[in-house]
């Protein structure tokens, strides 16, 4: 058992694995942070974090390549009537191919027919967010999307802070989010920054500006 910032009276530089080792620590590979610290991040493909494309220069984004390339979360509770998921988003390219992110297959935030989503189920009834060229125009810039449940059946969705789509729909939320991909195999290619969920309050329910920093958890 070692730990990676252990110095012996020799020591020049942090320990690293050898042979027989069996726990090496403060190797820093975590290197997709929970800051609110409740859930463990499991990634799956060659998801990256990256310092080539940030909204904010302080922390890094996460890369997605295109590839079934994401990471998933399983939050420490089930989401109560009112809700907020938000993130910042940058894609490469558009297409009907792009997964942004889903709730274990339940419901989820993606391309079909190029337009941008909602979906349920993966039957109708999909909620129209943004046509096709809405988001070839957003394509390569960094944008904020929100989304916010009120009473449990209520949700409103937001792009840079302005009202783009709202709807009613009853049901249950997994527990599990995904970000990069969807039950059907859409990849997002681009990079995602500040994912943020808030349980038990719809932090937008108007327009409003987006955030200016980024979040302190």
């Amino acid at each position: 058992i070692e730990d990676g910032n252990a110095w012996g009276e020799a020591g020049t530089a942090p320990l690293t694995a050898i042979t027989n080792t069996e726990l090496l620590t403060c190797t820093n590979k975590n290197d997709i942070i929970d800051v609110a610290g409740g859930s463990i991040i499991t990634k799956t493909g060659q998801t990256t974090t990256s310092d080539v494309e940030r909204k904010w220069s302080t922390i890094s984004s996460t890369y997605h390549q295109g590839s079934a390339d994401y990471y998933s979360f399983t939050l420490p509770q089930p989401l109560g009537n009112d809700f907020t998921v938000e993130m910042w988003v940058n894609h490469t390219s558009w297409s009907d191919n792009v997964g942004i992110w889903d709730f274990s297959g339940a419901y989820g935030l993606g391309a079909f027919g190029s337009r941008l989503k909602w979906w349920d189920q993966g039957n109708p009834p999909e909620y129209t967010i943004h046509e096709n060229s809405e988001m070839d125009a957003l394509a390569g810039t960094w944008w904020h999307f929100a989304l916010c449940r009120t009473g449990g059946n209520s949700y409103k969705a937001f792009i840079n802070g302005s009202l783009e789509g709202s709807w009613t729909l009853s049901g249950g939320i997994s527990q599990t989010i995904r970000i990069g991909n969807d039950q059907y195999g859409k990849d997002l290619l681009g990079y995602v920054q500040d994912v943020r969920v808030t349980n038990g309050l719809a932090r937008y329910t108007a327009a409003f500006t987006p955030p200016t920093a980024e979040f302190d958890g």
